[in-house]
């Protein structure tokens, strides 16, 4: 809820949570049911499990067409591993209660596909560097 309204969305005007849905596979109490454009609507329902990672977006300009792109089966391998490795150092942490100290400065890259993505909106003749961008952590 927090996410769409931080994008903008007003509860009970552009979403509704808790709501009842009759859909060609019975009725449905999904988390979420936000209305796009055209009478159309997004159903979230973040219990449900997914055989597939999907992404809505939405262009942030007029006419703000909306889309859904699915992360191909490779990716969604590698962030369940991550994920995995990541719950199994959370469960060791807290087995020892030893935490981690993160680094107080470290040098990230924007990742390739966010890059070709930008260079690709801004045209050939405004072609981003090859990014690679600092920042400073605080504790």
């Amino acid at each position: 809820k927090r996410a769409v309204e931080f994008a903008g969305m007003v509860d009970r005007v552009d979403f509704l949570t808790q709501e009842t849905v009759t859909s060609e596979e019975g009725r449905l109490r999904p988390d979420m049911v936000v209305r796009l454009p055209g009478e159309k609507t997004v159903v979230v329902d973040a219990k449900a499990p997914l055989d597939a990672f999907l992404f809505c977006v939405v262009e942030s300009e007029p006419p703000f067409l909306a889309g859904v792109r699915e992360l191909d089966a490779e990716s969604v391998a590698v962030g369940r591993s991550r994920l995995r490795e990541a719950m199994d150092l959370y469960a060791a942490c807290v087995a020892a209660d030893d935490w981690p100290k993160p680094p107080t400065y470290q040098r990230v890259s924007l990742p390739d596909i966010l890059i070709e993505a930008l260079n690709a909106a801004r045209g050939p003749s405004a072609e981003l560097p090859s990014a690679e961008f600092m920042f400073q952590a605080t504790s």
